[in-house]
């Protein structure tokens, strides 16, 4: 049995530029859809997670080009009295109710605003259900100018059927997210990149691209999933806690939770005796706004594009080496505090 890596196990190996400044690197791309429609943005989006996927949270990231998958828990009211959404994506699980309200917002905003692109995230924890296949067809069928990303899968025989049912891009990652619990309780999953270097090739050989999604603790760690093929990168805990995240802040504290824990599922009436929750409910520290944790991240990513000699995220897939390693930082100081 092959040992297959995390973010955790890697790191990129610097390389000789001509590069100068990190202001030289431009982290704005288009990515062409595998079924003809392209968007343009920086390619790190937002969880559609409570806490995380918030209209806050969209107008936030949006000023630096950055997604966010609003949570399928918003209404058609929500979508309708907001002043933006060309940088937000409309999440739906297997649900024909949630397409028919995706398909009214998209019509309430293709009228609103002749520019608008259609964006829908289709949230599926488990995307081995012969059934998911069938809806994403369905689903680009009902919306056919839409850029859709499905998921969750981590094989590449998965990627492929996912991209060709109609999926610009397939959602990877298992198991990843710091309060998913799916690896303890279901004993499933897969390390996030060996998932991407096996799924990135798969879906390039159908014409698609696969959005890491999840496994993201440091700025690196944003790099390391483009670096290894990912054409967007999804991240949920790293954004949560922030002032836009809409959720009461308590002695300090933000509660912040997976979407398959008790916690999510008897706040969108979802407990079921025959479910296990495969989350779990954490504390985090207020973090203040999500401008200094965005730019923190870019940075990070403009860095690295600046020591592999890339200009730009499609030079940083085609020129970043990977060597494995037993350890990535220097954790002797960790039990102290510094003031």
């Amino acid at each position: 049995m092959n040992v297959k890596l995390d973010f955790d196990d890697v790191l990129i190996v610097p390389q000789f530029s001509d590069i100068t400044s990190r202001s030289q690197v431009t982290l704005e791309t288009t990515l062409e859809g595998r079924w003809g429609t392209r968007i343009t943005g920086v390619p790190i989006i937002a969880a559609n997670m409570d806490g995380v996927g918030t209209f806050s949270m969209h107008h936030s990231l949006k000023k630096f080009g950055v997604f966010t998958a609003i949570t399928k828990h918003h209404t058609l009211k929500d979508w309708v009295i907001q002043d933006d959404v060309n940088h937000a994506f409309i999440t739906i699980g297997m649900n024909d109710e949630e397409l028919k309200q995706a398909v009214d917002v998209i019509q309430h905003w293709k009228l609103r605003d002749t520019t608008f692109v259609p964006k829908i995230v289709i949230d599926v924890a488990n995307g081995y259900m012969n059934s998911f296949y069938d809806f994403i067809k369905k689903v680009r069928d009902t919306v056919p100018d839409a850029y859709i990303m499905a998921g969750t899968v981590v094989t590449p025989e998965a990627v492929e059927r996912i991209i060709l049912s109609g999926a610009d891009l397939a959602r990877v990652g298992i198991g990843t997210g710091a309060v998913c619990t799916t690896r303890r309780v279901a004993g499933v999953g897969y390390p996030q990149f060996s998932a991407l270097q096996e799924c990135v090739p798969a879906a390039a050989s159908v014409g698609g691209g696969v959005q890491s999604d999840g496994g993201c603790v440091f700025p690196g760690d944003f790099s390391k999933a483009l670096a290894a093929g990912a054409k967007m990168v999804m991240a949920g805990s790293i954004f949560a806690g922030h002032e836009e995240s809409e959720q009461e802040v308590r002695d300090g504290k933000v509660i912040f939770y997976g979407m398959s824990s008790h916690a999510a599922q008897e706040k969108h009436n979802q407990h079921k005796k025959y479910r296990a929750s495969e989350g779990r409910v954490v504390q985090l520290p207020y973090k203040g706004l999500v401008e200094h944790t965005i730019s923190d991240i870019l940075g990070g990513i403009r860095s690295t594009c600046a020591y592999v000699d890339a200009l730009n995220i499609s030079e940083l897939s085609e020129k970043a080496k990977f060597i494995q390693v037993n350890n990535v930082l220097n954790r002797s100081l960790e039990p102290y505090t510094v003031k």
